[in-house]
């Protein structure tokens, strides 16, 4: 579009009266000047008229976008468990049950990779494997029985799982990617769950 139609299209056509008729030099740089001020008001209000249209375009897609990512942090709230269950104290001298939970509901095949429970009857100074094991599927539950200490003594245990083959990788319960080096050579929380029995006299507060 030539610069005369623009000032056209924006109803500011120059008249005779400014002084194009006479040649004066002044009245055509005033002219000007205000011819100019005039377009660029033009182009500005023609922009932001633009700039309205293409929000009003976006805004269902930005909606719809934040509505998809609120969806998609709820959905990345996925429940792992890893939980011992054991009495706080027992009986000295006799058989306690023991029972470790893990379990997943990523789906996407993620399922207990990896399982690992101990024992220490000398309060973790030595260790004795329970149960070392591998691809149990989404849910597992291990039971067994150990036998308690004499009075004052204690068992503990610790449990270490890692969640494998989904999306997230391997993780542990919170999700986050397992630190193989360290929080999990070293048996250390998030990845590990530790649990305390401690062995009591019969007839004691609790016992039979």
């Amino acid at each position: 579009m030539r610069c005369a139609d623009r000032v056209l299209s924006c109803g500011i056509l120059p008249s005779a009266e400014a002084g194009f008729g006479h040649g004066g030099k002044a009245a055509l740089l005033a002219v000007e000047r205000r011819v100019g001020q005039r377009e660029i008001g033009c182009r500005l209000a023609l922009a932001t008229q633009r700039c309205g249209v293409v929000i009003d375009r976006m805004l269902p897609r930005l909606i719809l976008g934040v509505c998809f990512l609120g969806c998609a942090s709820v959905g990345l709230a996925v429940e792992r468990v890893l939980r011992i269950e054991a009495p706080a104290e027992a009986v000295a001298d006799e058989s306690v049950a023991v029972a470790l939970v893990a379990g997943t509901k990523a789906g996407a095949h993620e399922q207990v990779g990896l399982l690992h429970v101990d024992v220490s009857r000398d309060g973790g100074g030595t260790w004795e494997g329970l149960r070392y094991l591998d691809n149990l599927g989404a849910e597992t539950r291990q039971e067994f029985s150990l036998k308690m200490g004499p009075v004052g003594s204690v068992l503990v245990l610790r449990a270490r799982v890692a969640f494998r083959g989904g999306l997230a990788g391997d993780v542990d319960v919170t999700g986050a990617a397992i630190r193989w080096h360290d929080v999990w050579a070293d048996w250390l929380e998030p990845t590990t769950r530790r649990g305390v029995i401690r062995a009591r006299e019969r007839g004691s507060v609790g016992g039979l």
